[in-house]
């Protein structure tokens, strides 16, 4: 892990939130998923912090931040996040979450849309069902019946080297996430996405990920992207993206080199630039 620039902790509803940076240029903040900590995404912040401002968060209960005397939610995790980023002193940033944290970066798009510049979701689906129905039973778990058989996992490994108290915390986290998912099993944002989104957003997911690809191709479709030839210039290309990363998985996608090129592409590129070059070639 490289040193971050600075780190602190933000005042939230119920708690502090910390957060680290690295790097300079145009600000990205990486969402982590369930039992995630800003370390999940190591790989990603040495190739994003070449070029953007990265800043990692440790979600309530995660990591280095403590539990909150508060119920966990997807949309109190957004509103942690934007406290984040209001912090630092940004006023928009580009947004990356992945697994939970998709959904939790899709809140902030939906809630707070003039915050977010770009919005990639990694490993995340809209709707519940676009969970393998295999993943669906093992979310169900999360809990007190999952505590045990997750320690000696990496994810336990490290929570536990930058934690406090973390013998005492880490129940409190299961049976945190485990509310949650109880509460938002059978979610479906399909009708919010009749609205569409307020930023560009690229869709990310491995080919053979805990979401199924098809439902990630609909995702990309809610968004009316590739519904049909694009055409030679690219001038019927609206803003969005999607990406199905070959002999990836839901476990494997945050550390691989395609998912930080992906990334980077999307958040340095200017569409509307490349439109116009090619119809002048």
């Amino acid at each position: 892990m490289i040193k971050p620039k600075s780190s602190g902790y933000v005042p939230v509803s119920g708690g502090e939130v910390y957060y680290q940076t690295y790097g300079h240029g145009r600000p990205i903040l990486l969402i982590h998923g369930g039992f995630g900590m800003i370390e999940t995404f190591d790989h990603m912040i040495k190739q994003l912090s070449e070029h953007h401002t990265v800043i990692g968060v440790d979600l309530q209960g995660h990591g280095r931040t403590a539990p909150f005397d508060r119920p966990m939610s997807h949309g109190s995790l957004a509103d942690d996040v934007v406290a984040v980023i209001a912090h630092i002193g940004y006023e928009r940033a580009n947004l990356l979450g992945y697994s939970m944290g998709g959904e939790v970066a899709l809140q902030v798009a939906l809630r707070y849309p003039k915050v977010v510049e770009r919005l990639v979701i990694v490993s995340a689906p809209f709707s519940w069902g676009g969970w393998h129905d295999t993943t669906q039973a093992a979310l169900r778990t999360i809990g007190a019946s999952s505590i045990e058989p997750m320690r000696g996992t990496p994810l336990y490994d490290m929570y536990v080297k930058v934690a406090d108290n973390p013998e005492e915390n880490w129940p409190k986290l299961h049976l945190a996430l485990g509310g949650m998912a109880a509460g938002s099993a059978g979610y479906d944002h399909g009708e919010a996405l009749k609205r569409g989104l307020p930023a560009p957003t690229l869709l990310v997911s491995g080919d053979w990920d805990s979401v199924m690809p098809s439902h990630m191709v609909e995702y990309f479709s809610r968004l009316v992207g590739g519904l049909r030839d694009a055409g030679w210039d690219s001038s019927v290309m609206n803003q969005h993206r999607l990406a199905i990363l070959p002999g990836q998985t839901h476990y494997s996608i945050q550390s691989s080199a395609a998912l930080s090129q992906a990334v980077q592409e999307f958040t340095t590129s200017v569409p509307e630039l490349e439109r116009e070059v090619l119809r002048r070639s």
